[in-house]
This record gives C-alpha cells, sequence and structure tokens, in this order.
C-alpha cells in the first residue's frame, strides 16, 4: 500500500489553507502523511507545496480538484490510500483497518453521518487507469469514480473521528477546543 495526500485545494469554506493549520505545532498535512508513512512504502503530496520528506506531484491547475490531482498520479504498490490533509485526528490504524477489509472490492470507504468519505479511503491502483479519461470528459466530481466501483463500506464508530475532516473556521474550533479540553 502506498499513499496520497491531497493539498492543493482551494478552501474556500475555512478561508485558508487546510493543510498549513497547525494542531499541537504540526501542520494538518505534515500530520496526515507522517501518519501514512507508518504504514505506506511510500507517501506522494498532490498539491501546491510540497511537505519536506515525502514526494511531490505539483497541480498542474489552480485548485484542480481531487479528481484531476489524482488522474496524473501513477500508482506503483497494488492499493493507494488517498487522505486529504484536512483530518485533524487521522492515525495510521485508519488505513490498516481499511486494507484488512479490502477483499475483493475495489475501494473501502469510511461512511459518516450516512455519507461516503472518499478522500479518506483505500483505492485498488487498477481503479486509477480511468481517471485520466474521467477528468478528460469534464467529470470533477470523485463520486464520478467511486459510483461505478465495487466499493465496501465501512460503518465503524471506533473509527469514524479518525475519517472526519475539517471545513470550517467553526468546525477547526472545535477541534482546537476539544484538543486542549
Amino acid at each position: 500500500m502506498e499513499g496520497v495526500v491531497l493539498t492543493g485545494g482551494a478552501s474556500r469554506r475555512m478561508g485558508t489553507d487546510k493543510a498549513l493549520l497547525r494542531l499541537r505545532g504540526i501542520p494538518l498535512g505534515e500530520h496526515v502523511a507522517s501518519q501514512l508513512a507508518l504504514v505506506c512504502a511510500r507517501v506522494t503530496v498532490l498539491g501546491n507545496v510540497p511537505i519536506p520528506g515525502f514526494e511531490f506531484l505539483a497541480d498542474t491547475e489552480v485548485h484542480e480538484g481531487p479528481l484531476g490531482a489524482l488522474s496524473r498520479f501513477t500508482p506503483r504498490d497494488a492499493s493507494v490510500f488517498v487522505a486529504s490533509c484536512d483530518l485533524p485526528w487521522f492515525e495510521a490504524r485508519l488505513a490498516s483497518a481499511l486494507s484488512e477489509r479490502m477483499e475483493d472490492a475495489d475501494a473501502v470507504v469510511p461512511v459518516l453521518d450516512g455519507r461516503r468519505q472518499p478522500l479518506c479511503a483505500l483505492y485498488r491502483a487498477s481503479t486509477f487507469e480511468k481517471l485520466a479519461a474521467l477528468v478528460a470528459g469534464g467529470n470533477r466530481r470523485m463520486s464520478d469514480w467511486l459510483d461505478p466501483l465495487q466499493v465496501r463500506e465501512v460503518h465503524d464508530p471506533d473509527l469514524d473521528f479518525l475519517a472526519r475532516g475539517v471545513n470550517t473556521p467553526q468546525e477547526w474550533a472545535q477541534v482546537l477546543s476539544s484538543d486542549s479540553g
């Protein structure tokens, strides 16, 4: 398994680059990449700014979206854990737990509050072959990639908080509040 950390988002709702938000003195993007490095053969950062110590593939368009960034990535291992940079509680054990559940699925995806979390999920490398054609056809939503795949959904209360991202200043304030309390 290898890992990908997406750091190129526009962060419109947050109002600042989420990859650079600091929790316990560490930028979120670096936190996610470091956790993935504990269980992945390699970790590649896809985005606007590299994270020291990790491979980097720069976005070709400003805020091209996750599907565009992933379409240019070529996997080298059998599976790829894709993680957004806005996961303050992410731990390597989530990637391991999803890997153990892969079996014959194309993707293993946590479900939080009834919604799939495609930016904190494990994919077979073979699923990346279709991405360039999807993006060339004008598809930009992660569901355009995910929906046709054989997906194993994971509903696990013990893992849910590890896959929960932050998108707004209010959510970030809650993270900071719960971390100090």
